[in-house]
């Protein structure tokens, strides 16, 4: 069964990264729209944002 694709995303994202992320894709046979794809497929079927969340410091506060 094929799904017709008839919307577009797009963002900004900064060159280094995205040629970072290519590279990781690439070695694990996927494109980045591939990947898109999968993140907002399991947003939808999960019902939730699929990867772990945290807020962390950047900086370790000083130890007493």
């Amino acid at each position: 069964m094929s799904t017709i694709k008839t919307e577009i995303v797009r963002a900004r994202i900064e060159p280094d990264i995205k040629a970072e992320a290519e590279q990781v894709l690439q070695q694990i046979g996927m494109s980045m729209a591939d990947a898109i794809r999968l993140f907002v497929t399991q947003i939808a079927r999960r019902q939730e944002f699929p990867v772990e969340l945290r807020v962390t410091s950047r900086t370790q506060p000083e130890q007493e």
